[in-house]
C-alpha cells in the first residue's frame, strides 16, 4: 500500500518518480487561483490544510479542510494515482493479452439450438439442415413444431389429408366432412364454480408466497452466510443487540433519584451518593429507568456533590480521549490507497493535462 504521512514525504515521492508537477497541474504547498489545477496548502489564517481542485470554469471544489496534514497529503497522493491509472487505461493497447482475455471472456457464448445451427441464423431452420438430426439434438423440439418452420411443409398443405382425418361421406354431393361435435349443445347453461377450485387457488398463492420466502432464505444462506460466516455472525450479533436494547432499554448517563437516594449511571456502572457525602459504586435494579431520571446535568437541587468532579468521571474522560485518538488513527489509515509505488511508474513526458476531467469536483 502506498502511503504518505506529510507534505514533505509527498514531495519526496513525487521527486523519486520524476513527476513534472506543474505540467501535471498538481501544486503542493501552493494556493493557485487559475483553472485546471489540483493543490494542497496550509492556510495561515485558520491553521488548516486545504486540498482543492480548480475546475475548468475556475470554480474551486475543496476536497478536505482540516488540521490533519497526513490526510491532506494522502488525498493529493491518491489523486495522482487515480490520474496515472486513468491515463494507463486510456492508452492501453487493444492487443494487450489481459485486455483480449477480458473481451473473450465477456463475449464467449454457447451455441443455441433454438436459434439454429449458429446464432446468426434466425427466423427458422432450413429443412436440409434438419435432415438426420434427432429430436434430442434439437433440445426436445417435437416434429410437429418443425413443420410450421420455414422449409417444412405445413401440416395442412393442399392435396394432402392429415393423418387420422375422418373420411368423407359417400354419396354426398357436397363432400363435407362429417362433424363429430354433438348437434345439440346448451349455450346458455351457467358455468358452475367449485369450492375446490377456490381452495386450490388460495393454496397456490400461499405456496407461491412460501416459495418466495424459501428461495430468498436459500439465496441469503448460500450466497452470504456460507460465503461470509464471520460477517454473518457479526450482523447477527448486532441485530440481537439492537433487539435486546429495544426490549430491555439501558439507562442513559446521568442522575437518578430512587426514593430519597440519588444515583449516577455511567457506562454500565451505577454510583450512589452516600450519607458520608461521597460517591461510591453501587447497584440498583430499575424496571423503567426513565421514571427515575433527573437529567445529565448537575443541579444544586439534588443536594449532592457534582459527579463530574469525581475520579470516576475523570477516568471516563481519559478513556474517551484514548478512544477518540484510536478513531482518528483508523480514519487516517482509511485514506491509504490501493496502489503500490510501482503503480505510479509512468512516462510523465507524455502527460497531457487535458486528459483530466476538469468539470467534476474531484
Amino acid at each position: 500500500m502506498s502511503k504518505v504521512r506529510s507534505i514533505e514525504e509527498l514531495k519526496q515521492k513525487c521527486a523519486e518518480k520524476n513527476m513534472p508537477l506543474e505540467k501535471m497541474r498538481f501544486f503542493i504547498g501552493e494556493n493557485r487561483k487559475e483553472p485546471k489545477c489540483f493543490g494542497v496548502y496550509l492556510d495561515d489564517s485558520t491553521g488548516n490544510w486545504v486540498v482543492y481542485k480548480n475546475k475548468a470554469d475556475g470554480t474551486r471544489a475543496v476536497r478536505y479542510e482540516g488540521p490533519d496534514e497526513a490526510r491532506a497529503a494522502q488525498e493529493i497522493w491518491n489523486k495522482i494515482g487515480d490520474e496515472v491509472k486513468h491515463r494507463k487505461d486510456m492508452h492501453a493497447s487493444p492487443y494487450d493479452e489481459s485486455v483480449l482475455r477480458e473481451i473473450y471472456d465477456q463475449s464467449e457464448q454457447k451455441p443455441s439450438v433454438w436459434g439454429g445451427v449458429s446464432n446468426a441464423k434466425a427466423g427458422g431452420v432450413p429443412e436440409n439442415e434438419l435432415e438426420g438430426v434427432s429430436e434430442d439434438e434439437l433440445g426436445g423440439m417435437p416434429d410437429k413444431e418443425l413443420r410450421g418452420m420455414p422449409g417444412r411443409e405445413p401440416a395442412g398443405a393442399p392435396g394432402k389429408e392429415p393423418a387420422g382425418a375422418p373420411e368423407k361421406e359417400s354419396g354426398g354431393a357436397s363432400g363435407r366432412v362429417q362433424s363429430s361435435v354433438p348437434s345439440k349443445v346448451s349455450r346458455s347453461a351457467p358455468i358452475k364454480t367449485s369450492r375446490k377450485v377456490s381452495r386450490r387457488s388460495f393454496g397456490g398463492v400461499l405456496g407461491g408466497i412460501l416459495g418466495i420466502f424459501g428461495n430468498t432464505f436459500s439465496f441469503i444462506w448460500n450466497e452470504f452466510v456460507l460465503e461470509h460466516p464471520f460477517a454473518s455472525l457479526f450482523f447477527a450479533l448486532v441485530g440481537a443487540s439492537l433487539f435486546l436494547e429495544y426490549v430491555f432499554p439501558s439507562p442513559q448517563n446521568g442522575y437518578y433519584k430512587v426514593e430519597d437516594t440519588v444515583y449516577y449511571y455511567l457506562e454500565d456502572q451505577w454510583y450512589m451518593y452516600d450519607d458520608t457525602g461521597d460517591w461510591v459504586t453501587s447497584y440498583v435494579d430499575l424496571d423503567d429507568p426513565e421514571d427515575y431520571y433527573l437529567g445529565d446535568f448537575y443541579s444544586e437541587e439534588y443536594e449532592t456533590e457534582a459527579f463530574e468532579g469525581t475520579e470516576y468521571y475523570g477516568h471516563y474522560l481519559e478513556e474517551e480521549r484514548k478512544k477518540e485518538e484510536e478513531r482518528e488513527n483508523r480514519d487516517n489509515d482509511d485514506y491509504d490507497n490501493d496502489y503500490d509505488d510501482d503503480d505510479y511508474d509512468y512516462d510523465y513526458d507524455d502527460w497531457d493535462a487535458d486528459d483530466t476531467d476538469w468539470d467534476t469536483d474531484w
